[in-house]
């Protein structure tokens, strides 16, 4: 139960992850269409694969396919833009990298993670020894186009990551509410159980002294097999008591 509540919410978060870049990117298309024009191919080439993962994702139901492709592409053009495009700051570029390792942790596990968080390091070191000298020169160009683009990215990318770190939050508040109403309800059933088999051995308990006033012939088997139930009713008290019963629902 607990392992499909999970691949639940992962493949939630990867729908609305796909959906949610491809309307950005929609966005940021139209805008450096008009006022930033160098960001234009690299920003409408990602909007057309981002539109194929929705289609991946609304035809074929392959979260786990499309997942993995959006991690790649994420590295692909995040290690690009920071690595080889010196004409711009990448603080929007950092961010972007931060949310697709959340996501990598949190859909794909702690290997994929590990891959792409050790990628964004490289990345990062690379921009410090080799590209943060040319900083000086590209803050004499900013201009205030740049400025705009960068502001409404950078909020985009908040929200993306705010929501990223909610819907993580929430889902494992989630699962837990879950696991504990359905570990309530396996206590509340083996309490009926134990106590339906108690009750069972008291009746036949019973039955056994009326045979036993009758039968004085098998007076020691009987009163052995009532000595027997009185044991199993001991047992199946303790059984009944809290410890033992958190004991059997967490294996």
């Amino acid at each position: 139960m607990e392992q499909n509540l999970f691949q639940q919410a992962k493949n939630d978060l990867t729908k609305k992850v796909v959906y949610t870049v491809a309307v950005a990117l929609i966005l940021f298309s139209l805008y450096s269409f008009f006022f930033a024009n160098e960001f234009f191919g690299v920003i409408f080439s990602s909007t057309i694969l981002t539109f194929f993962l929705s289609a991946l994702i609304y035809f074929k139901q392959d979260y786990q396919l499309t997942a993995k492709i959006v991690v790649f592409l994420a590295f692909v053009v995040n290690t690009y833009q920071i690595c080889f495009v010196t004409n711009v700051i990448h603080l929007v570029d950092v961010i972007w990298y931060i949310i697709f390792v959340l996501y990598t942790y949190f859909v794909l596990g702690n290997t994929w993670g590990r891959l792409l968080l050790t990628a964004f390091i490289f990345s990062l070191i690379y921009l410090f020894v080799f590209q943060l000298k040319s900083y000086s020169v590209q803050l004499m160009l900013f201009d205030e186009n740049m400025a705009m683009f960068l502001t409404v990215n950078v909020v985009i990318a908040g929200l993306i990551l705010n929501y990223l770190i909610s819907y993580y939050l929430t889902s494992i508040r989630i699962i837990y509410q879950e696991l504990e109403f359905k570990s309530n309800q396996n206590e509340l059933l083996l309490k009926e159980i134990h106590h339906r088999v108690k009750n069972n051995f008291q009746v036949i308990s019973s039955l056994l002294k009326l045979q036993l006033g009758d039968q004085k012939k098998y007076q020691n088997e009987v009163s052995e097999a009532i000595n027997r139930i009185a044991r199993s009713e001991e047992h199946t008290s303790e059984l009944q008591s809290p410890d033992h019963l958190v004991c059997r629902l967490l294996l």
